[in-house]
């Protein structure tokens, strides 16, 4: 629905009719159930040009009698004319303008400045007073909605996570703030009042109620401070209107929207999420001296797991911390969690709720008591090729940055005189089985050469009958960037075929279908690891 103004109707020489609109408001994007302005016509061959009021009528219908409106039509083009005198920014907007109407059942609004409720403009609202009641209908429009660039709203939504008083003090000055959130079927925002907006709201907002709220300022989210899954902010001022209202089932009283854990590779590194998950352990609290600040502070560390089949680290801070109760395994649904490259992938921080009595926390329940309490799941702690490895905890202490296989083509890793060293997540896609191992010496693990009756090791000075078998074995790895060859040593070899080279030799040897031999293989080819890489180019004259 949209109300053009003003409208320029050229009369042209052509059968048709057209109109210029110079400006168009745009009403409401959610609903049509707004009220009609003026008497609008169909346009047609046969429609005459408006004219404007006390201008004689055209030669079209000088015999016909002026069409009767309706007396609501009369009373609201009265209405109408009065409005447009007024600058639409004040008070002269219907209250019933957007969205889906709803009944004002509480005492007056705070705040909003101007005494018409809502800061709506009071043309069709009933003024506020202590002890009155708004009767009139507001129309609200969903959270998800709110940007800096429109001025004329109002949400219903209910109140969750009301902080307490803080003190700030600056090069700027000092003062108090506080902050909320609140929500709705579309979403939420974080709000914050200073100085003056403590006084007027602090009081007022009371966690798990609902409220008609108005006027105050969107602005763009700063991050570093507000973890609500939400692009904006709200800031409530003194001419902000908030006023409580009716309970409604329609008003959720919780929102998330969890990041599943096996996805945490999928988030870029230090932005906020939500995640849910059954808490598998926690550990005490620890006191640390907080490097910024110098002043102590505290933290406790726990092991959530979800259904994907992951688990991953979590660490509380200050007062979440020593306040945590983590016996008997319970659900915590956490928001504005950051996402860390510590240690593969990590979280730290955010609002904790244990056992939220919603369904998604009702189901991981019932999962994690009947299954996954004795599974065996992935985690992000470990480093090298493996299921259940995740981390990137290099030599030495060195954490090494995760990167997709892309990049390293992109980036020009390994170019440099030193090596880079990176963890990837990425599927095995094909293996080499030829010449994927070489004869070792069973005491330093160097290559041996064979002299027809034994097998000599230069470096030891030593003959043996028998080689050991060492795995160095090339193969080919992919993730959704593409896709590169790496060389895969003793270890890993065995991490990954789940047998040692002196076995496969044996099998290989031993047996007479070559189907076993060739199995190993092809059950290891498909399987996800996190990959620790070390890279460097070498250069080789080819004579």
């Amino acid at each position: 629905m949209s109300k053009p103004k003003p409208i320029h109707s050229p009369q042209l020489h052509t059968p048709h009719r057209i109109i210029i609109i110079l400006k168009l408001e745009v009403l409401t994007p959610f609903t049509e159930d707004i009220p009609k302005f003026g008497n609008p016509q169909m346009l047609g061959d046969k429609v005459d040009t408006p004219t404007a009021p006390g201008a004689s009528a055209s030669h079209h219908n000088h015999n016909q009698p002026a069409p009767q409106q309706p007396a609501f039509h009369q009373q609201h083009q009265q209405q109408q004319q009065q409005q447009q005198q007024q600058q639409y920014g004040g008070g002269g907007r219907p209250a019933n303008q957007y969205g889906q109407s709803i009944q004002r059942q509480q005492a007056g609004g705070y705040g909003g400045g101007s005494g018409s409720g809502m800061g709506m403009g009071g043309g069709n609202m009933a003024p506020k007073n202590a002890g009155g009641v708004a009767d009139a209908n507001v129309s609200v429009f969903p959270i998800k909605s709110l940007s800096p660039y429109q001025n004329r709203w109002t949400i219903r939504a209910r109140v969750t996570n009301k902080s307490e008083v803080k003190h700030w003090s600056n090069a700027r000055g000092e003062g108090r703030l506080f902050n909320c959130t609140f929500v709705d079927e579309s979403g939420e925002i974080r709000a914050t009042a200073f100085n003056d907006g403590v006084n007027m709201f602090y009081d007022l907002l009371k966690e798990g109620q609902v409220y008609l709220i108005s006027k105050a300022a969107i602005k763009v989210a700063k991050k570093q401070y507000n973890n609500v899954n939400n692009e904006y902010e709200m800031q409530l001022e003194t001419s902000t209107a908030i006023t409580p209202t009716a309970d409604s089932e329609d008003v959720p009283r919780v929102r998330y929207e969890p990041v599943p854990l096996s996805s945490l590779y999928e988030v870029e590194q230090g932005n906020t999420i939500e995640v849910m998950g059954v808490v598998k352990d926690f550990g005490d609290v620890e006191e640390f001296i907080a490097k910024t600040t110098q002043k102590p502070s505290k933290k406790r560390e726990l092991t959530i797991c979800d259904e994907s089949g992951y688990e991953v680290r979590l660490t509380l801070w200050a007062s979440t911390a020593e306040n945590f109760d983590g016996s008997e395994y319970p659900v915590v649904a956490v928001k504005g969690t950051k996402v860390s490259d510590f240690g593969g992938r990590s979280l730290s921080g955010g609002t904790v709720t244990l056992n939220p009595d919603i369904p998604e926390s009702h189901q991981l329940r019932g999962w994690f008591d009947n299954t996954g309490m004795n599974m065996q799941f992935n985690s992000y702690n470990n480093g090298g090729v493996g299921g259940s490895a995740g981390g990137a905890q290099g030599g030495a202490g060195r954490r090494d940055p995760m990167k997709y296989v892309s990049q390293i083509k992109d980036e020009g890793l390994g170019m440099s005189e030193k090596p880079d060293y990176i963890t990837i997540r990425a599927t095995v896609v094909y293996i080499k089985t030829e010449n994927c191992w070489y004869t070792a010496c069973p005491n330093c693990n160097k290559k041996v050469t064979d002299t027809g009756n034994a097998w000599r090791c230069e470096k030891c000075d030593q003959s043996y009958e028998q080689p050991a078998y060492r795995y160095m074995m090339s193969i080919n790895i992919s993730d959704h960037t593409g896709q590169t060859w790496v060389t895969a040593f003793n270890d890993q070899g065995e991490q990954l075929l789940g047998k040692t080279a002196d076995e496969m030799v044996r099998i290989r040897d031993s047996s007479g279908d070559s189907k076993e031999y060739e199995r190993v293989f092809q059950d290891a080819l498909f399987k996800s690891f996190l990959v620790k890489l070390r890279i460097k180019a070498d250069n080789f004259q080819v004579c």
